[in-house]
């Protein structure tokens, strides 16, 4: 894995290729290089604009401008407040350049970016913005490519220093910046390229955020001979409602076709018709409802026997929100229901009127919700569901109830998306894409379990603080489905055996090989969630065979 870094520990990993005989001149000539070749290649013979601002980046800038002239490519430089460039700035020149060119490269600011850009810099990233803006995509369109980190954008945090390019291509040297992961910086990074150039190493790494990728060893244990089916992972999903019948199907199949030697799906019994007809090796069990569709307390005490014997459970994959459902999810995972739920914005609305029973809205011949009797038993305090996964609306009704953690005690790993997450941690979506490794690591720490936040650059945190960064995006899973694929992968990874973060780490990783393997048979933007379960034999095997 690769560190991820904010600007004083890269500060320091530079001061120790310094101590050891580095000198900066050797660094700025090795970053040049590293970038010319990508513009050179990204560009061809197009006019290149070069942006070089007063810091390091602005040298590097400088070195790859010399670099272009000398292959004879046609570059022009645009220096602001460096006083080593042939001419001052001129905004009617760059204007006219801007006309004209096909490539920019921004080395306008770096890591060194602590206020925000305003003045004659925030006019030059306006505009090239604006030029690029007014170009017909695919035709002649203006491509940005940043030099290190886009200009505008804080390094540690993503933020949005009051004006930011955004780049398609941000060529990152030594070790990456947090900061091109979260916030705003999926937004303005583009595809990122990282160029270690010789500072690859970093001392001190106590608290430093690792970064990985589908290139990362993936751990598989491999069937042995003499095995049987439970001995390579047991796994059961529970889910399914009326209006999301495939999302426990898709995590069923998305486990089986990775490798799960059984795997079980239990739902609402009055949808086997629908169940069963997706699924042919995988085993059924229906469950009691509280209405048609709808999981409810009742079903309780039949899916804890029914999750005995399995190594793993992935619970909550369309479950929906209904008060029953909240009820079974919390009821299964040992937690008590809250007197009264929590509603949105998160605080109890007092003049709520109490909810009253339902009757099943035009199907009342077709389904009998099971009624309870005063004989009826509860869940047995002594059974505890297996190491689980809580996906989808799971963790609507986790966040229904204050301090679920304290008797959760099987819940093992969640897989939020950032309005999820909003909902878990009391915050907005927009505080929480604010600070996604801030949120993610502290809720891990405070409920002891371990944390997947999807989103962009996915983020893994773990109770003891240590945190990890899925470090590639994939604009393909951009559809429905793709979440309880993921989902369904973990809970197989957890059936191994694996610790929650290396499961969560492992199923980023096979489910990323297989979005690249269903990018390339399908396109970027028709990939649906049942191709990346097609895919995943294939992402199984090892890389270069």
């Amino acid at each position: 894995m690769t560190p991820l870094v904010t600007a004083e520990q890269m500060r320091a990993v530079e001061a120790m290729a310094f101590d050891r005989g580095v000198t900066e001149d050797e660094l700025t000539d090795r970053a040049s290089r590293a970038v010319y070749a990508h513009v050179a290649e990204l560009a061809a013979s197009a006019p290149i604009i070069v942006l070089a601002g007063p810091g390091n980046n602005g040298m590097d800038a400088l070195k790859v401008h010399r670099l272009l002239e000398a292959a004879g490519s046609e570059s022009r430089l645009h220096c602001w407040n460096r006083s080593d460039c042939p001419e001052p700035f001129d905004q009617s020149r760059l204007a006219s350049d801007l006309a004209r060119a096909r490539t920019v490269l921004d080395g306008l600011f770096g890591i060194g970016l602590t206020r925000a850009v305003e003045g004659e810099p925030a006019a030059i990233l306006r505009a090239v913005q604006a030029e690029r803006e007014r170009r017909r995509p695919g035709r002649d369109d203006l491509s940005i490519v940043a030099l290190d980190i886009p200009s505008g954008l804080n390094s540690d945090t993503g933020e949005i220093m009051g004006v930011a390019l955004h780049a398609d291509t941000t060529i990152t040297l030594g070790l990456p910046k947090i900061g091109l992961y979260v916030g705003g910086g999926p937004s303005a990074t583009g595809h990122i390229i990282h160029e270690p150039i010789g500072l690859d190493t970093i001392a001190d790494t106590a608290g430093v955020v690792a970064g990985f990728d589908s290139n990362d060893e993936l751990v598989l244990p491999a069937r042995l001979p003499g095995s049987h089916k439970n001995d390579n992972g047991r796994v059961i999903v529970i889910g399914g409602s009326l209006r999301y019948p495939g999302a426990p199907v898709l995590a069923a199949l998305a486990a089986h076709r990775a490798g799960a030697g059984y795997v079980t799906v239990g739902f609402p019994r009055s949808m086997l018709g629908v169940i069963a007809a997706r699924l042919l090796e995988q085993t059924l069990l229906p469950l009691p409802e509280a209405e048609m569709g709808t999981l409810g307390d009742a079903a309780v005490m039949d899916a804890l026997d029914g999750v005995a014997d399995y190594k793993a459970l992935v619970l909550g994959n369309g479950v929906h929100r209904e008060d029953a459902t909240v009820r079974f999810v919390l009821g299964l995972m040992g937690v008590s229901a809250p007197v009264q739920r929590r509603v949105v914005g998160f605080r109890v609305d007092e003049r709520a009127p109490a909810v009253a029973q339902r009757r099943p809205v035009g199907f009342n011949s077709m389904a009998i919700p099971h009624q309870e009797t005063e004989d009826e038993e509860g869940p047995d305090p002594g059974k505890i569901a297996p190491p689980t996964v809580v996906d989808g609306d799971g963790l609507f009704a986790l966040a229904s109830a204050d301090t679920w953690w304290e008797s959760a005690a099987s819940v093992a790993l969640l897989t939020p998306h950032p309005g999820e997450m909003a909902r878990l941690v009391d915050k907005s979506v927009a505080e929480v894409e604010a600070d996604r490794i801030g949120v993610a690591s502290a809720a891990a720490q405070r409920w002891g379990k371990t944390v997947l936040l999807k989103g962009s650059y996915p983020v893994i945190a773990s109770p003891d603080g240590r945190v990890e960064v899925m470090t590639e995006a994939h604009p393909e899973l951009g559809t429905a489905g793709t979440g309880d694929v993921l989902a369904g992968l973990c809970g197989f990874l957890l059936s191994l055996g694996l610790e929650p973060a290396a499961a969560a780490r492992s199923a980023l990783v096979l489910g990323s090989r297989a979005a690249h393997i269903a990018r390339e048979r399908f396109g970027r933007d028709t990939v649906r969630a049942s191709d990346l379960i097609d895919a995943l034999p294939e992402a199984r095997k090892p890389r270069g065979r």
